[in-house]
């Protein structure tokens, strides 16, 4: 905004005995305030006649103090001013004089209208212990004073005269600012009067004196800007020298009644006062509150916002739960202008808080019609915000590794052997508010209300990509699932993530007798939902864990043994074998992964026993077993009970997996190998 002008208000009487109130107000080309002006004006009276002093102005005045009686003087704006500023001009000479202000750099100016100094006046002051702080419907104490000064001795006093029940004539004049409301009303010790805003015909005001002075109250009901002005013309206690009266009249500084407070309200609000308190509106989603300017009854006053130049308020908000949380922001129409005002109320329908939590609106007028102390209110709690939806951080997730159960080599898992995280997944879940934006005050102060059972996930059952033998179904798997754990990781953001002791388990059938095959499987996040029924969004989320390793379908193979009944000890081989696709071969690969023990073994012992013994298979082969011969002949059988299910088989025709076994005969000679054995053919 650009200085167009200044408003210069002034009485149209004052006394040559007390100093006459001067506003000065900066201007923009459509007439309102430029609060923001802060430049240096000259001052300066038509007459070449007074001296300046400050108000209420934050500024500096120069020279100051000012006696030089030349009616010139600088004021150099301030900030706090805020464009507008109350000087007082004093002028013992008993004439009529006008005020210019004319800025110093653009020489914008303006100018007062007429100022008649009089030797006899009334003087208005202001008596309330609030100082010129009027507050609509809070009474306010005055003193009148009729003041003569002498004509000999040029002192100035009080005229007695004026003592008992006085009808004086009593009106305003209201600045251009003020909105036209409601009259205020002056008690002067009889019946209060209405004070009109035009001069009246007759006395409307029995005022009652003692020894030239008069105690007044001043009602209002509304707000409002303006000087009050008292004349006597009638009563004859100051006359000429013909016995006729002379009108003594006087005036107020210009006075600015304003609201005592704001109301504010927030429509819907059940005014929550912690983290269990009832959930008013998402974060970043619009509500809608009322602002009322009340006055110190508490009742509104309407004519706010009807002002020359509207007057509006600032809406703020401060946090009130969680403590230490993220004040967030509060958006929308949040400068509200003076003109959406109706009977001293306004309604704003497009606010948004950005955060979760409870907050408190604050409204407040700086400077109402440029006077300070500023007006200000505040709400009852507003809240409990929550998210307006969760989603999964992309960026974030970790879709996690499984792990091979042998990595000696070529790394495999067998087919019905658990298959554990190396690395297991997690994933982010963000808090957001309606626009999109991390709530971090979520997982403060107990206003998280999601926990791990609130996220659903499913789980695979079967391989991705690989069919059974028969090409009938996807490969069946078993997932055995552990609690989840959901943590912090930052503010309004959680973490997730499946538990290490999870493991997935490729199901051993005879239908998943398959050449070796990488695994491919996939877990998904479903949904997430909080107990306030704040749910996910861009769900499900698909989880593909790396799997840098081959299912193999394998199995413990025991090999027959038979030799003498006699010899020191019968070996007995066995190795782990996979299905290459058409064969059973030796797996090579299992080369210390497999550890072994003959405490599973049982089966029938007639001719031997067996040697305690354990070890580690070695590039597919362990053993062998030790078996120490009773001296007897004949064949035992031994099963390897304990062993787990990757490594029992359909053996034969069988339809159900069984543990491996082999036989041991004794009594049966390998013979000679250096003897050729024959006999003669008969001819025929």
């Amino acid at each position: 905004m650009v200085l167009d002008q200044f408003l210069v208000e002034a009485p149209a009487n004052a006394s040559v005995c007390v100093p006459a109130d001067i506003s000065i107000r900066a201007l923009d080309s459509s007439g309102n305030a430029l609060s923001d002006y802060e430049g240096l004006v000259n001052l300066q009276t038509s007459s070449g006649r007074g001296n300046w002093s400050t108000s209420s102005g934050l500024g500096t005045l120069a020279p100051d103090p000012h006696t030089t009686n030349d009616g010139s003087a600088t004021y150099q704006f301030a900030a706090g001013d805020n464009g507008e500023v109350m000087l007082r001009l004093a002028n013992a000479s008993a004439d009529q004089l006008t005020v210019s202000v004319t800025d110093t750099a653009e020489g914008r100016s303006g100018a007062s209208e007429a100022i008649a100094f009089r030797e006899n006046a009334f003087v208005v002051s202001v008596t309330d212990s609030q100082g010129n702080d009027f507050v609509a419907q809070r009474d306010h104490s005055l003193l009148l004073e009729a003041v003569r000064r002498d004509p000999v001795t040029g002192r100035c006093g009080l005229v007695e005269d004026y003592d008992g029940s006085i009808n004086l004539k009593a009106w305003l004049d209201r600045s251009a600012n003020d909105p036209g409301g409601q009259a205020p009303v002056l008690g002067a010790g009889a019946d209060p009067t209405s004070v009109p805003d035009s001069q009246p015909a007759s006395g409307n005001l029995i005022v009652v004196f003692a020894g030239g002075e008069a105690g007044m109250v001043w009602r209002t009901t509304d707000v409002g800007q303006y000087t009050l002005n008292v004349r006597d013309d009638s009563s004859g206690m100051v006359v000429d020298l013909d016995g006729n009266p002379i009108p003594v009249v006087g005036a107020s500084a210009q006075w600015t009644v304003r609201p005592d407070r704001f109301a504010l309200d927030a429509a819907s609000n059940l005014e929550a006062s912690n983290a269990l308190g009832p959930v008013f509106v998402a974060a970043g989603e619009t509500f809608t509150a009322t602002v009322t300017a009340l006055g110190a009854a508490g009742n509104p006053t309407v004519s706010y916002g009807g002002e020359a130049d509207p007057q509006g308020i600032q809406i703020s908000h401060s946090l009130f739960a969680p403590a230490g949380g993220d004040p967030g922001m509060l958006s929308g129409s949040v400068n509200l202008p003076g003109g959406v005002f109706e009977a001293g109320e306004a309604t704003v329908a497009d606010l948004k808080f950005s955060e979760v939590g409870i907050i408190r609106l604050r409204a407040e007028n700086p400077a109402y019609l440029g006077v300070s102390p500023p007006v200000t209110g505040e709400s009852a709690n507003v809240g409990r915000f929550t998210p307006a939806f969760f989603d999964i951080d992309p960026a974030a997730t970790i879709d996690g590794t499984l792990e091979a159960t042998c990595d000696a080599g070529t790394a495999f898992t067998y087919t019905g052997q658990p298959i554990s995280w190396f690395q297991a997944p997690d994933v982010q879940i963000r808090a957001l508010n309606r626009d999109g934006a991390v709530t971090r005050n979520y997982t403060r102060g107990g206003f998280q209300k999601l926990d791990a059972s609130g996220v659903s996930r499913t789980l695979p059952v079967t391989d991705d990509a690989r069919m059974l033998a028969d090409n009938s179904v996807l490969v069946p798997v078993t997932y055995d699932a552990n609690p989840a754990t959901l943590d912090v990781v930052e503010p309004g953001i959680l973490r997730y993530g499946f538990s290490l002791a999870d493991a997935v388990t490729y199901n051993k059938l005879e239908a998943t007798r398959l050449a070796p095959f990488s695994p491919d499987l996939t877990l998904s996040i479903d949904a997430i939902l909080d107990s306030d029924d704040v749910a996910g969004t861009g769900l499900p989320a698909l989880l593909s864990p790396e799997s840098p390793f081959e299912i193999r379908y394998g199995r413990l193979a025991m090999q027959n043994a038979f030799g003498p009944e006699n010899i020191a000890s019968l070996e007995m081989p066995f190795r782990s074998e996979y299905w290459n696709g058409v064969r059973f071969e030796l797996n090579t690969a299992d080369n210390g992964c497999t550890a072994w023990s003959t405490a599973g073994i049982t089966g029938t012992d007639n001719h031997h026993t067996l040697q305690p013994g354990s070890g580690t298979i070695s590039g597919g082969i362990g053993g062998p077993l030790q078996l120490t011969p009773s001296g007897s002949q004949g064949t035992d059988t031994l099963t390897w009970e304990m062993i787990p299910v990757w490594f029992k088989d359909f053996w034969g025709s069988s339809a159900t997996l069984e543990n491996p076994s082999a036989t041991a005969t004794f009594g049966v000679y390998r013979g000679n190998d250096r003897i050729i054995y024959w006999r003669e053919v008969p001819a025929n």
